[in-house]
């Protein structure tokens, strides 16, 4: 199995040899950036291929999950709790990070400052709570657009990379909501058995270096192959990511905005590929609608749905090689954004995407 794994992203590796920027060590640089757009700034940096893809992996689905992974997670935490996330709102997850602070975690917390639909608690009513219960609590690093990335690091040793913000919504659904979201575990092994081990230990401490480099506003140093970073890496591992299918690509997303990315779809279609991709169900005039045309025309198979509003950020090509983020197909989220997603070869976390994709396939409508 470990050979069947090795032999997909293969394909790919010539494609990104010169298109993305690696360091060879983990950490946080204490180098002046080179801009919003980061990038790779310590010595002997060099290109860095697509992973083979993480292993040994949990798997979550929203809304049928609710809030108790993430509560698990935070409950389950000894020494400490790093979250940088776009939304936090969740009362639930509010408390526990506040009461594990009184238990002694360390707990530490990036918040995004200027949102869009925050909703009624400002991100600094939520700042200014945290800060007074112990959580050293701060606004994102100003240099991107957006902080848009949500994940967690528990204990130094496990990685929950989410596609849901930590709001009702994105965890189980509110009264006015229910997203369809994932979120992966990626979790450190006690001892390092094999490559794949090394990989899982290398995701989560990468994961750590992002959040300490935008806790002091620094430039990360990046080597770990599985991580879609945003602004750093993220279009060209994801473009790579769709050149490599073969047989189908399914996708779901909650934006389509970004030509370069749907002219990636439309490539893949043209060649023979079966791809597929649910959207959200559009509400009045939706300024997408020219961008849905566009990949219809290309032979890309569109529907909508209605019955979850679709905040996932997730691909799979082939069956067996999965993404997992925070990015949208748009050029802010892809340039210009603090984003972070997971390259999966997993076969559990895949199974289930596939299967939650071909029941919201069912669900939903035919575009056009």
């Amino acid at each position: 199995m470990k050979d069947a794994r090795l032999l997909q992203p293969l394909t790919v590796l010539c494609l990104l040899a010169i298109a993305v920027c690696g360091c060879s060590t983990y950490g946080v640089s204490s180098a002046p950036r080179s801009g919003p757009t980061g990038g790779c700034v310590a010595a002997g940096c060099g290109a860095s291929p697509v992973g083979v893809g993480a292993t040994g992996l949990g798997i979550f689905v929203e809304p049928q999950a609710g809030e108790t992974p993430v509560l698990h997670a935070i409950e389950g935490a000894q020494r400490s709790i790093w979250v940088e996330v776009y939304l936090l709102t969740d009362r639930n997850v509010i408390n526990a990070l506040e009461d594990a602070v009184t238990r002694g975690v360390d707990v530490r917390a990036l918040l995004e400052l200027n949102p869009c639909g925050s909703g009624s608690t400002s991100p600094e009513t939520t700042l200014q709570e945290l800060q007074a219960a112990g959580v050293q609590a701060k606004g994102s690093d100003p240099a991107y657009v957006y902080t848009h990335e949500k994940a967690i690091i528990v204990d130094s040793a496990t990685l929950l990379v989410l596609t849901a913000n930590l709001t009702k919504s994105g965890l189980g659904g509110s009264s006015y909501a229910e997203n369809r979201e994932y979120g992966v575990i990626d979790t450190t092994p006690a001892y390092v058995a094999d490559v794949a081990d090394v990989a899982d230990v290398a995701d989560v401490q990468e994961a750590q270096a992002i959040f300490a480099a935008d806790w002091q506003r620094t430039t990360p140093t990046l080597s770990d192959p599985n991580l879609v970073v945003s602004p750093i890496n993220a279009r060209a591992r994801l473009e790579a990511f769709i050149a490599s299918a073969k047989k189908t690509l399914i996708v779901e997303d909650e934006e389509m905005y970004d030509p370069e990315s749907e002219n990636a779809l439309i490539a893949s279609a043209r060649r023979g590929v079966s791809v597929e991709l649910v959207l959200p169900q559009p509400t009045g005039s939706s300024s997408g609608d020219a961008d849905v045309a566009r990949q219809l025309q290309g032979g890309v198979h569109v529907r909508y749905i209605g019955s979850v509003f679709m905040h996932a950020k997730m691909l799979v090509t082939d069956g067996d090689w999965a993404f997992v983020g925070s990015e949208n197909f748009s050029a802010h989220s892809l340039d210009h954004n603090r984003e972070l997603g997971l390259l999966i070869a997993d076969k559990h976390v895949i199974g289930t995407l596939d299967d939650t994709f071909q029941q919201d396939w069912t669900d939903a409508q035919a575009a056009g």
